[in-house]
């Protein structure tokens, strides 16, 4: 590989790590607190909330974290750039709220989440965050620096407000409310600098564009399903076998190995803009 290649792979892993470092040391800081406060019961439905939520994430991205950086990279002109932009983030959105309304359904009118449809609701703004997540747009243009900057910025400031709020087992709902509403203010901050410093406005998408989005995706979208619930239906599944303690020990043991797994992950991404 030559001088330049190597120069930005390193330059993007070192980025990455960086990135899972402060992933870990997070979760270092913030699980004993967790674990202590809440207790083993109250872990448990915390972690499983988070799961359900990654679970359904995948319906959030569509596939657009497979291909969109591709199609940012291959963009030359700054309109095309900022409407493709608009389009993605509207799908994302527009899916968001249709998987919130039927969560709100499932939790007060069927009671399918039974003693823990609090902690369910409360974790609804994990869907938002991955709605406007950037990380296509960063890692079309080959900025994954920022990538890292932002994800310190907002993992930070979901330790500080579990430090000082959660105190308690009734504090258990407010958990992956601080996690994904701290991530939403800090992407929603990344797009309104960028959309301010490029002179353009975010404009919502009609139905006939949403639709096509949809339709041209939908490939992409299949394609990463099978690795979402490999990894985030352990936990789901293994609910229907042990009570919430044992979840909460085995919700415990899973959150080192989830975070491991990323290093051969930012490997690949680290290559992914030469390729």
């Amino acid at each position: 590989m030559s001088k330049e290649v190597n120069y930005i792979f390193f330059k993007n892993f070192i980025s990455l790590i960086f990135n899972q470092g402060i992933n870990i040391l997070i979760a270092l800081l913030v699980t004993p607190i967790l674990f202590q406060n809440l207790g083993s019961i109250n872990y448990g439905l915390i972690e499983l909330a988070f799961s359900i939520f990654m679970l359904l994430s995948i319906l959030i991205s569509y596939g657009y974290h497979l291909n969109g950086p591709r199609r940012i990279s291959s963009i030359d002109n700054i309109y095309n750039e900022f409407s493709f932009i608009n389009e993605i983030i509207s799908l994302r959105l527009f899916i968001a709220l249709c998987i919130t309304f039927l969560i709100i359904i499932l939790s007060y009118k069927i009671n399918f989440f039974e003693n823990h449809s609090l902690i369910i609701i409360f974790s609804l703004p994990i869907l938002f965050s991955e709605a406007i997540n950037p990380i296509f747009y960063l890692q079309g243009k080959n900025q994954l620096h920022i990538l890292s900057k932002i994800n310190a910025l907002s993992k930070v400031a979901y330790f500080i407000l579990i430090f000082l709020f959660i105190k308690s087992y009734s504090d258990a709902f407010l958990v992956n409310f601080f996690y994904g509403s701290a991530i939403f203010l800090v992407y929603l901050f990344f797009w309104l600098t960028l959309f301010l410093s490029n002179k353009s406005k975010f404009i919502i998408s009609n139905s006939y564009t949403l639709i096509k989005k949809l339709k041209d995706n939908f490939e992409f979208f299949l394609s990463s399903v099978a690795g979402h619930i490999s990894l985030y239906s352990g936990l789901i599944l293994l609910k229907f076998f042990v009570d919430n303690k044992e979840l909460g020990k085995f919700a415990l043991s899973n959150r080192i190995v989830f975070i491991l797994r990323m290093i051969p992950v930012y490997i690949v991404q680290s290559a992914l803009q030469n390729a």
